[in-house]
């Protein structure tokens, strides 16, 4: 197995055993928008649908198979174009007609969600004797059917307890990440660049980290609305596995197909993408944005079956467009000649990068908007100046 390397945030020593349960409910009556007092609707309709439709489902399963239950069960997810989406060890007629009965997609998995979490209650119990400390999060990734572990510098585990290494690397139920950072004081706190993969709500849909934006003093950052909403199963925000913030504000109408997140204490926003060549400032007009028929920009996002971030590079076709999708009109798009082909599900809501623009402490690329959709046609931006400033 390959270890993936990561050197995207801070490592605290203090914060080595990291929950993946649960999420924050923060609260903020702040507007993130007082400059065009837009309110942002409360629920994404196809995501609410989706997440009825499993509850109903599971209710239907439990009835079906009783106490077996936990051992068929390896877990759900809400799915993007698709879904959703339930895993299952074994799959009979029964449980075929039920999951027709509601739309439900089967996903036959090799590991139960039971297995997968006595996996992980496993070695964060044997961190201090066996893993020399080193457990910084771990999360069960339904879709993938592993447990995705993070462990500080396993090339230096390596050299005490090569063969604990060697039996990571060969068990398949998991994918071992490689955490490359210094330690610091205070806690674990994660540090997002543009483009980066998060996972969103209690289904883990991936999607992409957008730009940076501030609700008043609170940081945080866009990302598209229809990854997740305001509502208790949809708002909780996850990066490699850690909660790091929950959806406060969102909009999935007329000119936005927005959210925005406010991150946690002690985590923060990079105004540069994950490609570390695209540092971006505040734009306060299409002008100074370079939204500009025919000019370049640039689209990062990290596909959901990976952990490396993609750059689709696209000519700006429209700076008002208008497309339907889902049975909403959208407005005031960018549109771009980069089809569906150039994307990846996960990439929706990361930062689209278009030419520089004058700041203070110099110049810097403009964050002109977040991807949002893409068809065989045409590919579709949401413009930050119709969600807000990005933070200076």
């Amino acid at each position: 197995m390959k270890i993936i390397k990561k050197m995207c945030y801070s490592l605290a020593i203090v914060a080595l055993l990291v929950s993946c349960f649960g999420f924050n409910t923060l609260k903020t009556s702040n507007s993130i928008y007082a400059e065009y007092n837009i309110d942002w609707d409360e629920g994404d309709e196809r995501t609410a649908q989706r997440s009825y439709t499993l509850t109903l489902f599971e209710r239907g399963l439990r009835k079906l198979v009783g106490d077996s239950y936990d051992d068929i069960y390896a877990g759900q997810w809400l799915g993007f174009e698709t879904g959703p989406y339930v895993g299952l060890t074994s799959i009979d007629n029964n449980i075929q007609e039920l999951a027709k009965k509601y739309g439900v997609i089967l996903v036959e998995q090799k590991y139960t969600y039971k297995e997968l979490l006595e996996l992980q209650e496993k070695i964060v119990e044997e961190n201090e004797t066996k893993y020399d400390k080193r457990h910084v999060q771990s999360a069960i990734m339904f879709e993938t059917n592993t447990l995705e572990l993070t462990l500080f510098r396993v090339e230096e585990l390596r050299l005490k307890n090569p063969e604990v290494v060697e039996a990571l690397e060969k068990d398949d139920r998991i994918t071992l990440f490689d955490m490359l950072e210094e330690e610091t004081e205070g806690g674990y706190y994660a540090s997002v660049k543009g483009g980066e993969k998060i996972t969103v709500g209690n289904a883990n849909l991936p999607c992409s980290v957008g730009f940076a934006a501030k609700s008043g003093s609170s940081t945080g950052f866009v990302t598209a609305g229809h990854c997740g909403d305001t509502s208790a199963l949809q708002k909780s925000v996850k990066f490699n596995g850690t909660v790091i913030g929950t959806i406060e504000k969102h909009q999935l109408s007329g000119k936005l197909d927005a959210a925005w997140v406010k991150l946690g204490s002690g985590h923060s926003v990079v105004k540069n993408t994950f490609a570390n060549n695209s540092p971006y400032a505040a734009v306060s007009s299409s002008t100074q944005s370079g939204v500009n028929v025919n000019s370049q920009i640039k689209i990062y996002g990290t596909p959901h079956n990976s952990t490396s971030g993609k750059t689709s590079t696209c000519t700006i076709k429209s700076i008002n467009a208008t497309r339907s999708w889902d049975g909403k009109t959208f407005t005031d798009l960018i549109s771009t000649d980069c089809k569906s082909s150039s994307f990846v599900q996960g990439m929706s809501g990361g930062v689209a990068i278009t030419g520089y623009h004058s700041t203070t402490g110099g110049s810097a690329f403009s964050a002109a908007g977040i991807f949002t959709m893409a068809f065989t046609d045409f590919s579709y931006v949401i413009k930050s100046t119709n969600i807000m400033n990005v933070s200076v």
